[in-house]
């Protein structure tokens, strides 16, 4: 499973004494923040990551694997937030306001990622927008009784024989 930022990154975005207390069921935190339970976290939200960007298609998986060892990190931040979404899920607390207007923000992005408004820094320019061209053929423009200009497309039918 693609995780697009290691354990070290994740406290570099957020307070390691808060992902060892989030990372740990026992009561007391975690001695580090390099354990099975932020890895899962990390590895949820990168396939979150990854859902949204390949259903736009925009982006490729080896997109997402060139912005991570590109150091971008506006993916990395994307990945952070959505682990620490995770992290307090596993938590019967509730998230704290400004930690849910942060994953309300990522969420956002994360759609607009999905629909074009918004793009990853990539080295070649991915499309904002995929047009759709839909052509009618004459005989299909004829039978659906439609009007017509006689120069470019045949006589409109009236009837159907």
């Amino acid at each position: 499973m693609a995780q697009y930022i290691s354990t070290s990154e994740l406290a570099e975005s957020f307070d390691d004494r808060m992902i060892k207390q989030l990372s740990s069921y026992s009561g007391t935190p975690q001695s580090s923040v390099n354990n099975s339970v932020v890895t899962n976290c990390i590895e949820k939200a990168s396939a979150e990551v990854k859902s949204y960007a390949l259903r736009g298609e925009r982006y490729t998986s080896a997109n997402l694997t060139a912005l991570q060892s590109s150091d971008d990190w506006t993916l990395k931040g994307l990945v952070a937030t959505l682990t620490m979404k995770h992290l307090f899920r596993g938590k019967s607390a509730d998230m704290p306001r400004d930690m849910e207007v942060m994953v309300g923000e990522s969420t956002l992005t994360l759609e607009e990622l999905r629909e074009g408004k918004r793009v990853f820094d990539l080295d070649s320019a991915i499309s904002a927008g995929k047009a759709g061209i839909k052509i009618i053929s004459a005989t299909v423009r004829g039978m659906m009784n439609t009007p017509s200009d006689s120069v470019y497309f045949p006589q409109r039918l009236i009837r159907k024989y």
